[in-house]
C-alpha cells in the first residue's frame, strides 16, 4: 500500500516549548542578557518587556528578533530515525504547518526536515489571523496514494478535514508540554505515544 503522510510541525515533529526556550536563549545571547533571564520570565509579554528594559531597545525589536532568529535546535534522534524509516518504506512525506513563514521556515531548515520530504512544506496562515488555515486537499492535490495519513497533535486543526476526506488520522499524545489541548473526545483513528510507533501502525493497516 502506498502511503502519503502529512505531518504537523509544532509539538509533532518538534516540541514548541523547546523552540521557545532556544529562541529566547538566542535573544539573550545576541543582546548580552544573562542566560536564563528571559526563559524564566514567565510568558512572552513579560520576556519581551524585560528584554527591552535590559537592553534599552524597543519591545518590537525584541519580538522581531525572536520571530526571525535561527536558534540552535536539532531534530530529536528518534524522530529522525522514524522519518528515515518511513522514507525507506516508500512513504510519501509532506509537512503542513501554520504560523509566520520566516519563523516556520527557519525551524524547518534548522531541523533539517527537507531531506525527508517528498513534497515541499506548506506554511499556512492561521484562520485566527484571517488566513485560510490548513488545507489538506489543496496541499496533496495531484499526489497518487492508496491512503493519506495526517499525523498531528492538535484536534482543532489537524484532523477534521482529513477525516472528512477519508484519511487515516493519527494523534501524537501530549506529554504535558503541548501548546494546544487534547480533549478526550478528540475524533481520531489512532493515538500514539511516540512517533516511533508510526511505521508499525502503517504496516498493520
Amino acid at each position: 500500500m502506498r502511503f502519503f503522510i502529512v505531518f504537523d510541525l509544532d509539538d509533532t515533529l518538534f516540541p514548541e516549548a523547546d523552540f521557545v526556550i532556544a529562541a529566547l536563549s538566542e535573544l539573550e545571547r545576541n543582546f548580552n542578557i544573562a542566560p536564563g533571564t528571559l526563559t524564566s520570565a514567565g510568558d512572552f509579554p513579560a520576556a519581551f518587556d524585560l528584554a527591552a528594559k535590559l537592553t534599552g531597545r524597543p519591545v518590537g525589536e525584541m519580538v522581531d528578533f525572536y520571530r526571525n532568529c535561527r536558534p540552535a535546535i536539532e531534530l530529536p534522534e528518534a524522530t529522525a530515525k522514524t522519518l528515515a524509516e518511513l522514507r525507506d518504506m516508500g512513504c510519501g512525506i509532506g509537512l503542513l504547518t501554520e504560523g509566520r513563514p520566516t519563523t516556520q521556515n527557519n525551524k524547518i531548515d534548522r531541523l533539517g526536515l527537507r531531506r525527508y520530504l517528498t513534497r515541499e512544506p506548506l506554511i499556512a496562515s492561521p484562520r485566527s489571523a484571517g488566513g485560510t488555515g490548513k488545507q489538506f486537499a489543496v496541499y496533496t492535490g495531484g499526489i497518487d496514494a492508496d491512503l493519506f495519513v495526517s499525523v498531528g497533535d492538535n484536534p482543532a486543526k489537524d484532523f477534521a478535514e482529513p477525516r472528512s476526506l477519508g484519511w487515516l488520522t493519527v494523534m501524537l499524545r501530549d506529554k504535558g508540554r503541548n501548546i494546544h489541548p487534547q480533549p478526550a473526545s478528540a475524533d481520531v483513528n489512532i493515538v500514539i505515544d511516540s512517533l516511533a510507533e508510526l511505521p508499525d501502525v502503517l504496516k498493520n493497516v
